[in-house]
């Protein structure tokens, strides 16, 4: 049986009034590439745990926000023990879930999904953040839509990742440079001991990361324009598993 693999929708809210200015929506290469890889897609509007109950694992695709529904998810992936594949945004989402957990921990406080606003809202105040803005080498142009937005400008952004030898992602690809498509503002530099790194940037910039002990990944290059579905394969086969 085809394994279920919810999607997060990004939420784009229209400026006109009425019942129908909520607009979810998702790009259709997620959608394609779950299909392709042997997956029934499915849209997660919000994400209610009667919902997650029917999915056999989770994509968090790229964006531009980081909502309660991402962690929401990442808590359900992590209590579960279902698999998760973040990509960009969602690797974003990933790494600062389990930072704002970390530090609600450390001020005795329960890393409940308000709570973990609340410290990141409290950190902004004394200008700590989690993500620091890149120059343009990883497209951030790009992602802010300040110059066109098309195959070939992107494919002009590839750049090279390193990948650890003895990781998971080495065991996907076999190799420890590859070239990736990078669309993003911002990028993730450290990350809390509940993390393995996975794959850097010359620059680097975090560009893979996997829970320890979880079948949860997130990469911060565009896996959705490559030719090949290596990492949606992965997460299909983890799912029938």
């Amino acid at each position: 049986m085809k394994p279920i693999i919810g999607i997060l929708n990004n939420l784009k809210v229209e400026k006109n009034e009425g019942p129908y200015q909520d607009i979810y929506r998702v790009n259709k290469i997620y959608v394609d590439k779950i299909e392709l890889s042997g997956g029934i897609p499915i849209g997660i509007f919000e994400a209610k745990e009667d919902l997650l109950d029917k999915c056999d694992g989770f994509l968090l695709t790229g964006g531009h926000r980081i909502t309660k529904n991402h962690y929401k998810i990442i808590e359900y992936a992590l209590k579960t023990n279902k698999p998760l594949l973040g990509i960009c945004n969602g690797m974003q989402a990933i790494v600062m879930y389990d930072s704002l957990c970390q530090e609600c921990l450390k001020n005795n406080l329960d890393p409940t999904i308000s709570n973990l606003f609340k410290k990141y809202d409290e950190l902004k105040t004394q200008n700590i953040y989690f993500l620091e803005k890149l120059d343009n080498m990883h497209g951030a142009l790009l992602s802010q839509r300040k110059m066109d937005f098309n195959l070939d400008t992107i494919t002009s952004y590839k750049h090279f990742i390193n990948i650890k030898k003895d990781s998971y992602l080495y065991n996907i690809y076999k190799e420890e440079r590859i070239k990736v498509y990078s669309i993003h503002t911002y990028g993730v530099y450290k990350v809390s001991p509940n993390l393995e790194i996975m794959a850097t940037s010359d620059d680097n910039v975090i560009e893979a990361v996997k829970y320890k002990n979880k079948e949860i990944i997130g990469v911060q290059f565009h896996i959705d324009l490559d030719e090949d579905s290596l990492l949606f394969q992965d997460l299909i086969k983890k799912c029938q598993n």
